[in-house]
């Protein structure tokens, strides 16, 4: 579990020094925007800021893979994405955004949201999971 937390914990450092201030309801605490990364904040963002959040994102799953594939070595394994120990969600950021640039992924987060206006309540890593990487995912993976 602790695993699992380390890419989110530098997701969550990096949002609370980029993302706005919410205006549809008061954070207590710079943690908390995390937690309210929704549609209504994603519009709300800059280009420049969305783009820092993917950046720090991306940082957090190179830091889990590195660390994979030391840890792959160090036991002796051919690293590959099948032992470097990644969450699920990592996993496919790797397979299915490894030659799409940053802005491509902003683009396609923002149309989700203004193709469903009634849908800008779900978290933005909830949409990014669902409707960007699971459909793209070749089929075992």
């Amino acid at each position: 579990m602790k695993k699992l937390l380390l890419p989110f914990a530098a997701l969550a450092m990096c949002a609370s020094t980029v993302l706005p201030a919410l205006s549809h309801a008061a954070a207590p605490d710079k943690a908390a925007q995390i937690a309210k990364l929704d549609g209504y904040v994603w519009e709300d963002t800059s280009n420049d800021n969305k783009l820092s959040f993917l950046f720090g994102l991306e940082n957090g799953i190179a830091v889990e893979y590195a660390l994979g594939m030391e840890q792959a070595k160090r036991n002796g394994k051919q690293p590959s994405l099948d032992n470097l120990g990644l969450s699920p969600f990592e996993r496919g950021w790797v397979v299915v955004f490894e030659d799409i640039p940053r802005q491509a992924i902003v683009d396609r987060i923002d149309t989700f949201y203004s193709g469903h206006p009634g849908q800008r309540d779900r978290h933005v890593l909830d949409v990014v999971w669902k409707e960007l990487i699971v459909p793209a995912l070749p089929a075992g993976k």
